[in-house]
């Protein structure tokens, strides 16, 4: 069973060179890019290909580590530890540097899962000109379906006693 996030967030960031940063974080040891995430003290960038340009993401600050993996479609997990968090709150920025959203949370030392999951209802748009386009565009129009789903757990780290 899944205990209840302590505090939680959903944002939509707007994409700029497909990334959105967690920030201001940093790692002891700096873990390895793989292609999805790139640590980058003071933050953390995470790479996504959804075509909307604004994925959805969701923040949660547990207790304790997560005990199983919540369902869904997930096509990319990994769990990073010796995440360090010294100016709270945490927060999801976009490369343009607006502030987009903010998770309290105390200084500390941290573990976070993330997960990356397809948004299974989304549609690729087609590529057949519209003949109804209209020529005065909202800038201000909401975005559409999110082609991405981002969940990103966050706990302390238990801290193990030396033999």
């Amino acid at each position: 069973m899944q205990a209840d996030p302590l505090q939680a967030i959903e944002i939509r960031p707007c994409l700029y060179y497909s990334t959105v940063q967690l920030a201001l974080v940093s790692f002891d040891q700096q873990p390895e890019g793989d292609g999805v995430v790139s640590p980058r003290s003071p933050a953390l960038n995470l790479l996504c290909s959804d075509a909307s340009n604004y994925p959805l993401f969701r923040m949660e600050y547990l207790a304790t580590a997560p005990e199983v993996v919540p369902p869904g479609p997930w096509d990319y997990q990994r769990t990073l530890d010796g995440m360090e968090i010294h100016n709270p709150p945490i927060k999801v920025l976009s490369l343009t540097g607006p502030e987009e959203a903010e998770l309290d949370v105390p200084k500390g030392l941290y573990s976070l899962r993330i997960l990356r999951a397809p948004n299974p209802s989304y549609e690729e748009p087609s590529d057949e000109p519209d003949e109804f386009i209209d020529d005065n565009h909202d800038e201000d129009a909401e975005p559409g379906e999110p082609e991405e789903h981002w969940l990103i757990q966050i706990w302390p780290q238990v801290e193990t006693p030396a033999s």
